[in-house]
């Protein structure tokens, strides 16, 4: 780099441009590279579809325990209302 004659500026903007390449993965052995692409493609994915997912799991989840409390409410029902304080 020193025998380019560059300029201050021209050394920064070859460094940034390098160390852009290194991070990219340019510098990592072939199978790094594989598994590099994989997990930039992991971290691509849109928040919105991870957002999505988050909240389908939630919902399942909470169906579920809609589903329990349902059924546990249901049982009680036999010694009277289970919301009624009147009966204490």
């Amino acid at each position: 780099r020193n025998e380019l004659g560059l300029n201050t500026e021209q050394m920064m903007l070859l460094q940034k441009t390098y160390d852009g390449f290194v991070r990219s993965g340019a510098s990592l052995s072939n199978a790094d590279k594989v598994i590099f692409r994989k997990i930039s493609k992991e971290l691509s994915e849109p928040i919105e579809d991870i957002f999505i997912e988050y909240m389908d799991a939630a919902s399942n989840a909470g169906l579920e325990s809609e589903k329990k409390f349902q059924s546990t409410m249901g049982d009680m029902t036999k010694y009277g209302d289970p919301m009624s304080f009147e009966q204490f």
